[in-house]
Parts: C-alpha cells; structure tokens; sequence
C-alpha cells in the first residue's frame, strides 16, 4: 500500500502543534513526546510476548489498558491519541524518528505480523484510519480511505469493500477515542483481558473485492449511487454493532 507511509506522516502532521515538513521531523512537544515514548515501550514489551504472527487486538488490548491506568478526567483523549499513534506507527513500519528525533535511541520494538481475519493489509487500513481520525476527525478519514480505494480500482489492485470496511471501523475507533473525556474513558473500559478481534473488526467474507474501475462502475456507478450507499450502510451497521462502539 504506497500511500501508507504518506497518510500516516499526514495524521501525525494534524496533531495540536505538530508541523510536518518534506524531510524534517515533525515538532511535537515534550509532553506528546513524552506519550508516545511510553506506549512504544509498551509495545516493544508486549511484541516480546506475542508470536510472529497474531491478530491486531492482541497489541491494542494491552495499549489501550495502559492508557487507561494513565488517564485522569480530562486526559484520556490524549493518552488515547498518542497510543493510537504508537500502534500505527508500529504496524506500519514507519520511523519514529520523524516524529521524535530522541526515538533514535528508544528500545527497538521485535516486529511482528499483526492481522485481521488472517490479513496484514486490513491492519493497515485499520491503524492508519484511526489514527488519522485521532488527529482530524472521522470525515477525513473516511474519505481518504475511500479515495484509496478509487485510487486501487483505476491502477492498483482493485476497489475492496473489505479494505473499506477496516478503514471505517478504525476510523470509528480514532473517533470515539478522542471525541470527547466520557466517550474516551468509555473506549478504554472495553479493553478488559477478554478482548478479541470480533469486539474491534466486522466480519467481511461476502464483501466485493478487486473491482476494476470499469466493474465498479458496472455495479455501482459511483460513490454517490444506490447501490453503492446501500452497501456503505450495511457496513457502517455491521461497525457501529461492534461490541467495542456500542454505548451501552
């Protein structure tokens, strides 16, 4: 996926403070930088633990309950968007020296091949959606993940409504995560030792992939078509079902 590194580094630019420049580091203050240390350690320790290929949950369960255990009223937003931020910036194997030029000398984390329903790709799309709406907001997130996958349709490996199924739900998940104190105190309290990839990721076994630009347009037209809304909302419900949004 090309534009990964690039989404992410557009993410992390849209952090309160933050500046991304061609080539240069992004400035973040002591206390994001701070953060962000404290959860790359915690995932460094937890992918000591894990074996070489596993699912998504098992790293974000144990991150997102340290940011739990650090949050006071008023900084669980924070505490959630500089984890959400660590997870993206691991699964995607970006350097963290463009955030934080001091990471060059943080423990190095043991990679793994984290997964969702068996593929790395939809972990991508997961982690870069929330991470983007940790920093912009869930509308932003929504439509670059669409644009990708217009972008795939015309030269790349096809429109997936999969991939588009884990853009949004990691969407969601950046944007109940940061969207105000009581709705990210309430994110954090569902990530008990019981959490699995079914409380996080809908399931997406009957849904269209690899479209051509031209077979996407045969069955849907546009983003904009019946069609193509239908399917949007069926996905949006199956997301908004999981058991990690519901509101009660």
């Amino acid at each position: 996926m090309k534009t990964l590194a690039a989404t992410l580094i557009v993410a992390s630019s849209l952090m309160p403070r933050a500046t991304a420049q061609q080539g240069q580091p992004l400035e973040m203050t002591p206390e994001e930088t701070a953060r962000l240390r404290v959860y790359h350690e915690r995932i460094a320790d937890v992918a000591e633990q894990l074996p070489s290929r596993t699912s998504l949950a098992a790293m974000i369960g144990p991150v997102m309950q340290l940011a739990q255990a650090r949050s006071i009223e008023g900084e669980a937003m924070d505490e959630n968007r500089s984890a959400i931020l660590a997870i993206a910036v691991y699964v995607n194997g970006l350097d963290l020296a463009r955030l934080a030029p001091e990471a060059e000398t943080w423990p190095r984390a043991r990679r793994r091949r984290l997964r969702l329903h068996g593929r790395s790709d939809l972990t991508q799309h997961y982690t870069v959606s929330a991470a983007l709406a940790a920093a912009a907001g869930a509308p932003l997130a929504n439509l670059l993940g669409l644009y990708k996958e217009l972008e795939d349709a015309r030269r790349g490996s096809g429109f997936s409504f999969a991939d588009l199924t884990a853009d949004r739900a990691g969407s969601m998940f950046g944007a109940r995560a940061t969207v105000s104190a009581e709705a990210a105190a309430r994110l954090q309290s569902r990530f008990t030792d019981a959490f699995t990839e079914a409380d996080m990721m809908p399931e997406i076994g009957n849904l269209p992939e690899g479209l051509s630009a031209r077979e996407f347009a045969r069955r849907y037209r546009d983003d904009n078509a019946p069609a193509y809304r239908r399917l949007l909302e069926e996905i949006d419900g199956r997301v908004a079902a999981l058991p990690l949004f519901r509101s009660n």
